[in-house]
């Protein structure tokens, strides 16, 4: 097992939840293929939203251009990239984030 799984584990489980579903995960996604890859995920999210995401929602994502320059190693949170309350609005706040309980993305 590389040693990175259990630390991005511990890593969700440190920070004070704010869903009742905490979860975590490792992924590349590319703004201008609009693809991606998932490295690991911690959680317990359906599965099928992950595919839905590269199949639909990627290109709805307002984080994914900005994540693309952000520095490699940097956590980032959606009030980092853009006002927050915007990203309420957005149809990839209501469509793919809110039913799985997600409040940042």
């Amino acid at each position: 097992m590389p040693r990175w799984i259990p630390r991005c584990g511990a890593a969700c489980s440190a920070r004070p939840a704010v869903s009742s579903r905490p979860g975590g995960g490792i992924f590349a996604k590319s703004p201008t293929a609009l693809t991606g890859t998932v490295y690991y995920h911690s959680g317990d999210r359906d599965p099928s939203y992950r595919q839905l995401y590269f199949d639909k929602y990627i290109k709805f994502d307002p984080t994914t251009t900005a994540q693309y320059f952000s520095d490699v190693g940097q956590p980032m949170a959606v009030a980092d990239i853009m006002p927050y309350q915007e990203f309420l609005e957005t149809r990839f706040y209501k469509e793919w984030c809110h039913p799985q309980g997600m409040v940042d993305a």
